[in-house]
Formats: C-alpha cells, structure tokens, sequence
C-alpha cells in the first residue's frame, strides 16, 4: 500500500478519459474496492491506470495498492506504457460466453447495480436476448420428425439404382448374394427381350414403308 498522494502522473497522458468512465470506474471502486495494484516507477511516478488513480482521487482515497517496477529502464517503461494500453484494445469480447455471465450473475439477484460491470442496462438485456435466440434455435434444430412406423423396405426387397441394384439383407448369408445375382439376370434378360422387341418393331416399320422413304432412310 502507499499514500495516494505521493503518486505522480507520467510525463505524457497518452489516453484520455472521459467523465463517464471517470464515474464508472469510482463507482466501482466504491462497490468492491481498489483491488488491482497499479504499476509505478522507482520515483512514484505512475506507469499504468492513470484513469483508476484519478477515479480513486475523486472518492477520497488515501492508500491505493502498487508495485513498484525496478527491472525496466527508462526507455522499457514508456515502451511498456503503450503496448499496456494499446494491447487491451486488440481483446474481443465473447459474446456468448459474456451472455452466460450475465445470465447467471443476475439470477443471484445481486445486491448492487448491473451497471457496475461496465455495461448499461440495455447492453446487457441486448446480449441475454441473443443468448435466448442461440437457445432456442439449438432446442429447434434438437427435435427430430417422428419415425415412420411402417418400413417402407422390406429385407429381401431388391432396389434399382440406375445401374446397380441394392438387397436389404445380411450380406453374410448366402441367400441374400444369391437373390441379388439372380435379379441381376433377370434384370439382363429383361433387358435382352426389350432390345429384341425393339429390333422386331424397326424391320416391321421398315418393311411397311413406300420404297421411296426406304431408300432415303438408308441413304441417310
């Protein structure tokens, strides 16, 4: 711990902070405390949360907890007091995971103000309803259309699939390879006496045509 008041600013103030935040972050100090150290150099002067030590002025804070940086050189902390700042803008919240947080903590039905997690009332009611909206789509793609009672396969039932065929049946037994073989010749045979049948209605159209149209067909 060290007396607030032998903290001094940096040299530069590379970020500004708005009152809003400003109000923000001393309400939350008044809920919970100063709880995160603040980092400071040898000769007090701060390194990082400038916005913090402001808020913690506001409310009349004596003592604010620090630790004092002693292995970086000058050089290193300036370096290291934009890439703190800088760094914390490139995080993404999780949307969803935030949402979970929410819900859970406000079914504690808490003793202080949501607003004190940093978010207004209606930034937290806009993430629970996507959480509801993820929820409820999950629990719609989750039901299944009812089974058909009836099979409309049977086993031994042979399928056509264009060139192949497919038996329902256990592939271990000898009857069902045999079933399938014979209605593969059926299949052939069948497809025999459809050419057959083809050929014989060509000769008999052939034949009964005028000796003009034939020659010119087999011209052609």
């Amino acid at each position: 711990m060290m007396e607030l008041e032998r903290l001094g600013a940096p040299m530069r103030q590379l970020r500004r902070h708005g009152e809003s935040k400003l109000v923000k972050l001393g309400a939350g100090m008044k809920r919970f405390g100063f709880t995160v150290p603040v980092l400071i150099m040898p000769g007090f002067e701060l390194i990082t949360d400038v916005a913090r030590i402001k808020a913690a002025r506001r409310l009349g804070l004596k003592l604010v907890l620090v630790i004092r940086i002693n292995v970086l050189s000058g050089q290193e902390i300036r370096a290291f007091r934009i890439a703190d700042s800088r760094l914390a803008e490139l995080a993404e919240w999780d949307d969803h995971q935030l949402a979970l947080e929410f819900k859970e903590l406000l079914e504690l039905n808490l003793d202080f103000s949501p607003e004190l997690l940093g978010f207004t009332i209606a930034e937290i009611d806009l993430r629970l309803d996507v959480l509801s909206e993820l929820k409820a789509g999950a629990a719609s793609a989750d039901q299944h259309p009812p089974l058909v009672t009836a099979p409309t396969s049977q086993t031994g039932d042979i399928w056509q699939l264009g060139d192949h065929q497919l038996v329902r049946g256990n592939a271990l037994e000898a009857g069902t390879v045999a079933s399938l073989v014979a209605a593969k010749a059926f299949g052939e045979e069948q497809a025999e006496d459809r050419k057959q049948v083809l050929q014989t209605q060509d000769a008999d159209l052939l034949r009964n045509e005028p000796s003009g149209l034939q020659k010119n067909r087999m011209a052609k």
